[in-house]
């Protein structure tokens, strides 16, 4: 049975550096993929992209809904119907993202 000293630690398999000076001169690399990496940029411009497009439509929908005839509830339904659809989807995509 080896006995290890007190300050290597004790899950060391022996290929780690022998001192704080080595750490850094070692290449540090990276523990996500390529694919994760390309995940982490996509979703957040994807969702700026989305609240961008809702966000520009708002201020001008009701006004241009209105002088066609549609009433405010109409309206309101619309804009509901939107989160809504959002609300039950986002379970859905969350467990799809989960997976990748």
């Amino acid at each position: 049975m080896e006995m290890t000293s007190q300050t290597e630690p004790l899950l060391s398999d022996g290929n780690e550096p022998s001192s704080d000076g080595d750490i850094s001169k070692e290449k540090k690399k990276s523990k996500w993929t390529r694919t994760q990496i390309l995940t982490v940029i996509i979703l957040p411009l994807m969702n700026l992209v989305r609240a961008s497009s809702f966000g520009v439509i708002v201020p001008f929908y009701p006004t241009e809904a209105t002088k066609k005839g549609v009433s405010t509830v109409v309206i309101g339904f619309i804009f509901g119907t939107y989160e809504l659809v959002e609300f039950l989807a986002s379970p859905i995509f969350g467990s799809i993202a989960c997976s990748l």
